[in-house]
């Protein structure tokens, strides 16, 4: 059985029920996860590995719903078969796996339990486009066009200045002679 994370997806909590053989095997580094998974864990940061003993009275189902934010509504309907687990979890955001996406193999030593949506995940990050036509300014078809400035305009700018230069030349006249 396979589970396909596409290219630039975020949002996604999956949920696999580990192999007590791939569960002595985690250490530093998830590589023997990775190779459960056949796929490249290139974003450690966002995989966790839970035991069934850690989460004590509070149970894997409330666990995801306080530490990863999944709806009760989402919850709801997984709750008990998630709360009867008794193995250990690894718990893995679609970023783990990087931009490109990746074929995951969900029936080996790690089983997919339960995939599901973060409530307020964070977009993913803008991409500066690079293109030539992405440079400019895009004025939308239906925006009124500046109109160029009237010869009496110009005219009345001209005049200011010249006042200002003449007032200018006053005042420095009155303080070098006074």
């Amino acid at each position: 059985m396979t589970n396909v994370i596409l290219p630039h997806e975020h949002g996604r909590v999956r949920v696999f029920q580990l192999d007590p053989i791939l569960s002595g095997q985690l250490g530093d580094t998830y590589d023997a996860l990775a190779d459960a998974l056949n796929a490249s864990i290139t974003a450690p940061d966002d995989v966790q590995i839970v035991s069934a003993e850690t989460l004590n009275d509070i149970g894997l189902a409330q666990f995801l719903m306080l530490g990863y934010g999944i709806s009760q509504a989402d919850m709801t309907p997984e709750m008990d078969r998630l709360n009867s687990l008794n193995r250990d979890f690894a718990i893995v955001r679609s970023g783990a796996f990087g931009e490109a996406g990746a074929v995951l193999r969900t029936d080996g030593a790690a089983k997919l339990v339960a995939t599901f949506t973060e409530e307020g995940a964070a977009p993913p990050p803008m991409t500066p486009l690079t293109s030539d036509s992405s440079q400019g300014t895009i004025i939308p078809p239906d925006a009124p066009a500046k109109k160029p400035k009237s010869d009496a305009r110009i005219g009345g700018m001209v005049a200011t200045a010249a006042l200002i230069v003449m007032g200018l030349l006053v005042w420095l006249m009155i303080w070098v002679g006074g």
